[in-house]
This record gives structure tokens, sequence and C-alpha cells, in this order.
């Protein structure tokens, strides 16, 4: 009995660390393709404290996928104000790069074009990529954008000044 169970202790031993070894002595082997992802949307009004939480998901994802890319599309919405697709790609940019420390050359955005609301898509991709690049969905035509004249941040403070002013 004891026989026997020393020989399955062995063999089992064998089989976990010989696949250990004979994986170390193959170094030319290739990466695992992975398919591209749509990793999440954000669309409409998102809190800035979502939507950083959303990009720190994404931070995530990139960190253990060393292969792997993202492509940030960003749509205006169909009244948006002058610079507000610029100023959103700034802000993603800023928080993945600067802010978390994404390599530059991982993080690539894009002006989608036009959709009903402001939306942000981001894109899992494999670095070296048999399925080609990315491409925007806009879904409103841009004739029939119309651009606001009057707009103007709104800070925190106004934000819940305007509220308490309403019956």
């Amino acid at each position: 009995m004891k026989f026997i169970l020393a020989t399955l202790l062995c063999l089992c031993c064998w089989s976990v660390f010989g696949d250990r070894q004979a994986t170390a002595q193959t170094p030319d082997r290739k990466p695992e393709i992975v398919d591209p992802t749509q990793f999440d949307v954000m669309s409409g009004y998102v809190l800035p404290e979502d939507q950083k939480a959303r990009l720190d998901n994404l931070v995530s994802q990139l960190r253990q996928q060393l292969d792997q890319v993202t492509y940030i599309f960003v749509y205006a919405g169909q009244r948006p104000c002058p610079g507000e697709t610029r100023a959103k790609m700034a802000f993603v940019k800023n928080h993945l790069v600067k802010t978390r420390g994404i390599e530059p050359d991982r993080v690539f955005l894009r002006d989608g074009g036009y959709r009903e609301e402001l939306t942000v898509e981001m894109w899992l991709w494999p670095r070296k990529s048999e399925f080609g690049l990315p491409s925007a969905t806009p879904n409103v035509d841009p004739g029939e954008v119309e651009i606001r004249r009057n707009c103007r941040p709104i800070s925190r403070r106004n934000r819940v000044r305007r509220k308490s002013r309403r019956p």
C-alpha cells in the first residue's frame, strides 16, 4: 500500500514539475491570441468618480494583459458644447497615462463622431492583431447635430445651488 501511494505521489510531482520545466525550455512559445473585446461603454452623464472607477477597471485589465492595448472612442452628443469631445479625451488620457501610469503607446484615443448622447467606448485590442484596427460607429449624421453656443462648465458648487433653487 505504501509503495502504491509513493508511486502516485511521484507521478503527481513529476506531472506538475515536469510541465514547468518543459515550459521553461521553450522560450519561443507564442502568447495566446486574444480576440478584441469591447470592455465598457459610458453613455450620457456619468459622475466623475464613476468615470474614474470604470477607467481603473480598464487599467487593471491592461496591467494583467501586457500584450493588449486599448482603443477609446469618444462620441459627442447630438447637442454638444464646443470642445466637449477634446475635453473628454484629455480627461481619459490624463487619468490612464499620468495618474495610473499606463504607457502612452498602449492608449489610443479617437474622435468617433456623433451619437444621441456623449459616449465613451473602451476596447481591449491585441497589440499585434490579425483583426485590423477598430473603427468608430457613429449613429447620428453630422447634419443633424446642433452645437450649443452658450455652454459653460457647471462646477459641483453651482450644480448644488441650482438644485436647491428648484421648488
